[in-house]
Formats: structure tokens, sequence, C-alpha cells
């Protein structure tokens, strides 16, 4: 039995289960003629036909579409891990911004602690394996502490990194270590050495009562013997240091840290009543 035809229709190719369809041909303005395939359900049509390339233009469209959203989602998360990475790494505000590109090497000595700064985390994998780490020394404000940062942002959020002023890391200890604390001494000092990272700053600043003293050394023993790489941050050569943590420990330090001078002048910019509150009225 010839079904019936529309005179620019061809037959209704198939019928399965209320399912028809028929293929007829098309013209698309865009991409010329094409054949298209209408379908019906129930005797209700479901499918008017499309040109194949538009389709498949829309199609690669939406795909761009949904990859730009993931990559928008991806990167959302990404801020967060690292903002949450950053607030456990204790970075200072002042230093929230710093990074290797902001850095003015505008001398050969701040040439080569760029290079031994980005070299540093280029070799990461090697520095862990072998606890090595940096000892940066010099006049205050010459960018040590620039530098310490720019290296724990660089390898954030991959791992576990601190940035501490040795007065707050021995304050937190003996915080602490008090009889109705949950948390021992070792507790407290496990905290600092099982870092995969440790910066380590204003080393030698004070000598400190005996006590301080032993748990700065319990710190830095611990690391240098478990091979955590530590970032030192001093105005003292490693040398000066011997009244501070003693001759072995000086020691250990010169044979696991590449140490860095700072010379120079501060390359902070004196503040005015401009800067802060801006103009007169």
């Amino acid at each position: 039995m010839t079904m019936k035809r529309n005179s620019d229709l061809q037959p209704i190719g198939s019928v399965i289960a209320g399912l028809k369809w028929h293929d007829e041909d098309r013209f698309c303005q865009l991409h010329g003629s094409y054949r298209a395939r209408i379908v019906y359900v129930a005797g209700k049509k479901v499918s008017d036909g499309f040109c194949p390339k538009c389709y498949q233009l829309q199609q690669e469209a939406l795909a761009a579409e949904q990859a730009a959203a993931k990559a928008r989602l991806d990167a959302e998360k990404e801020r967060k891990r690292m903002e949450e990475a950053l607030g456990r790494a204790c970075i200072p505000a002042d230093f929230r911004g710093k990074s290797f590109d902001s850095f003015i090497a505008d001398t050969p000595e701040l040439e080569q602690a760029l290079s031994l700064a980005k070299r540093f985390v280029s070799g990461w994998d090697k520095a862990r394996e072998g606890g090595y780490g940096l000892y940066f020394y010099g006049n205050p404000g010459t960018g040590k502490s620039h530098l310490a940062v720019s290296i724990i942002k660089a390898l954030l959020p991959g791992v576990s990194a601190l940035y501490t002023r040795v007065p707050d890391m021995i304050g937190y200890i003996r915080a602490m270590w008090h009889h109705d604390s949950q948390m021992s001494s070792y507790d407290a000092v496990r905290r600092y050495v099982e870092l995969d990272l440790l910066v380590l700053d204003e080393l030698g600043v004070q000598a400190g009562s005996a006590n301080e003293q032993t748990l700065l050394f319990e710190v830095i023993d611990a690391r240098l013997s478990e091979n955590r790489p530590t970032i030192f941050l001093s105005n003292l050569k490693p040398t000066d240091l011997v009244p501070v943590i003693g001759d072995r420990l000086v020691d250990r330090i010169k044979g696991k840290c590449v140490a860095q001078p700072f010379t120079g002048v501060s390359h902070r910019k004196p503040l005015t009543a401009e800067d802060v509150f801006g103009e007169a009225a």
C-alpha cells in the first residue's frame, strides 16, 4: 500500500511503536542543500529536521561554552584553594601581593638572589628529597622576606608551608605547653617540624632565655635531621648565629642551606600622610 505524499515530501520512512519519520530535501541559506529527517511521536512532530552543519556549529559552540564555564569553576576552586593555602601559610598581609614578578632586582646581588629563589622552586623535588634550604641574610628591607614568600606562593598549594617569625613560633610552642593543655611541647614542636617547608624569619634577633633557645634548637635540629627544607631569614651571617644556636647547628645549616647575602639600603619607602590619609582638604 502506497502512503500519501505531499508534493515536496518523501514517503514515511519507518514506523516503530508510534515513532514515525521520513526524510526530505531542504536548503540552508548558509550551508546549501541537505537531507532533513522529520520525526513524529504519537502523531506529534517532535523534530522538524535541521541543517547538519548548523547543528555541528551549535554543538561546538555549546561545548565551548560548557568548557569555559568549567574553566571558570575550576579557576574559582583553585583560587579558594590558594586562599586557604595562603591562610595556612600565615603569610603576612604586607606580603600577600608579593611575587617574583614584583621583586626589584636592581643590583647584581639581588639578581643572583632572585635567580636562586627561582631555582629553588624549579628544583623543589631535589630540595625536598635532600632537605636542602636557603639562608638569606643581610640588612632589613632588602627583599629577604619578599623572596621567601614568593617561594612559598610558587609552591602552594602542593606543599604544606608556613612563614613565621622566631618569636611567634617560640610564643606558640610555650603557649601550648601548660599543665591543662591537651598538646604537649613535643606536639607543638612537631607542628613546625613536619611541614614540607618552613620559613623562619628573624633568626638571631634576640638570644632569648635558655628555654627559648632550647625550643628553637629542637625545631631546627629536628628539621635538619629529618631532611625538611627550611628557609632562614636573618640579619646575621651564619657564623654570627653561634651564640644563639651553637656551633654544631650553625655548621649543619651551612651544610644544608645555600647562603645568599642581601646588602644595600632598604627598599621600603618612608610613609607619608598622603599615603595613609590622602591629600589635605
